[in-house]
């Protein structure tokens, strides 16, 4: 393990998701109500598929170095994910389903009958039903556990849909760690990060070290539970 942190390196546990309350969460712009995009009954928090309104959620508090952990389930072809260190977000116009969006500054610029979304930027600890969800399929590193889009998971150790995952996020330092139902299925550095993101993705970059823990909102059903924090800063 990258990792060896004695009790006096760590802070205490904080719990993300409390059992009926959205009281840790907000949406990016807090213009978007977060109760109309998702539902929170005894701890489990639940994304509204295909609502009018739609956002990711951002903590309230922001992090650098941490310690994450989670569990969550996907339904038959289902997508999400965790960001951390998120950089900025996007209102997005839905123009056509699927296909075509249209940025504005915030959601009050749609007319009432244009549905939009709340999108953030920042690396993603990707969450998907591996076996059904379209991306997944074509993409290695779009599978669960890996980080979106620039590397891939392995071992992979996801669960069927509708079976709960476990899932750890370790971020120190420089380096990161991702653990898929007690697993490490990736871990990289920084300059490996910047590297691959110059490779695949030249215009972006990582320019904050700290930031809000986001969790997308990606039209399908994903649920989360057991979410709690701690600081290693």
């Amino acid at each position: 393990m990258l990792f060896c942190l004695s009790v006096e390196d760590a802070g205490t546990w904080q719990r993300l998701i409390d059992k009926n309350t959205f009281s840790n969460w907000r949406s990016p712009s807090g213009k978007t109500d977060i109760d109309g995009a998702w539902t929170i009954r005894n701890g489990v928090l639940t994304v509204k598929p295909y609502v009018h309104r739609r956002t990711d959620l951002w903590s309230v508090e922001e992090y650098g170095d941490f310690e994450l952990e989670w569990e969550w389930k996907a339904t038959k072809g289902a997508n999400s994910g965790v960001k951390y260190w998120v950089q900025n977000f996007s209102t997005l116009i839905i123009v056509k389903e699927n296909e075509e969006w249209r940025a504005v500054s915030d959601p009050t610029q749609a007319k009432p009958e244009e549905p939009t979304l709340e999108y953030s930027r920042g690396p993603e600890y990707q969450m998907a039903d591996d076996e059904y969800e379209p991306t997944s399929l074509k993409l290695r590193d779009s599978r669960a556990g890996g980080l979106y889009s620039l590397f891939p998971p392995s071992p992979e150790t996801v669960k069927p849909n509708g079976k709960w995952n476990r899932s750890r996020l370790l971020v120190h330092r420089g380096r990161f760690e991702h653990w898929l139902n007690g697993v490490k299925v990736l871990e990289f550095d920084r300059a490996k990060l910047e590297a691959r993101i110059e490779k695949v993705q030249p215009n972006y970059r990582i320019r904050k070290t700290r930031g809000p823990i986001a969790l997308q909102y990606h039209q399908t059903q994903v649920a989360f539970r057991k979410m709690r924090i701690r600081r290693l800063d």
